[in-house]
């Protein structure tokens, strides 16, 4: 949380103010809207494995910060086979239900400041949510799953939030379609 704010022309140095401050710049960026929980549930059957749980734990930062529920990188990632066994089961009757822990729907929302930007300003500052690790881990694995599932759906020239695909493959792809089409065209003035 930045140590001072400036708001009609004062600067303060009350915490109680500059959260207030801070909270009145990002409802004014958020337009207003409100989060929406939509249900998702595992209809495939394929619940996930422990394993899946695990390596996805794993790629969680020891140092990562914490949500509200203050569980850490490094508590998560020195559970035991019980812990695990119990992630796993939570995660998978989440999948399962589509319902969601309330403890998941909150998130701690801190104050990032904006590179160049005047630190007494409300708007030099980007609000960033933490949310509870195990979500995070959830949305992991869902992640992974939905990837799975849709990659058979995308055609090769979508590149577009595709984590195997990028700009480079595209011009390689178009450049190489376009020197097909000129041997073509040469191959018929040949004639």
């Amino acid at each position: 949380m930045p140590e001072s704010l400036l708001k009609d022309g004062v600067i303060t140095t009350d915490k109680a103010a500059i959260s207030e401050i801070l909270l009145q710049q990002y409802a004014r960026v958020s337009r207003g809207r409100e989060p929406t929980w939509k249900t998702w549930r595992g209809r495939d059957g394929n619940e996930f494995k422990e394993s899946e749980v695990k390596a996805a734990i794993k790629r969680i930062k020891r140092d990562t910060a914490p949500g509200p529920d203050l569980t850490s990188g490094d508590m998560l990632r020195e559970l035991d086979e019980k812990g695990l066994r119990e992630v796993t089961r939570l995660i998978n009757r989440v999948y399962r239900e589509g319902d969601v822990p309330k403890a998941w729907k909150y998130a701690t929302v801190s104050a990032i400041h904006k590179t160049g930007k005047p630190r007494v300003k409300p708007e030099s500052y980007r609000p960033i949510s933490l949310t509870p690790l195990q979500y995070r881990v959830y949305g992991r694995l869902l992640k992974i799953r939905l990837e799975a599932a849709t990659k058979r759906f995308i055609p090769r020239e979508q590149a577009g939030f595709q984590s195997d695909r990028d700009v480079i493959q595209q011009i390689q792809y178009i450049v190489q379609r376009h020197q097909e089409k000129e041997r073509k065209k040469f191959m018929v003035l040949g004639f």
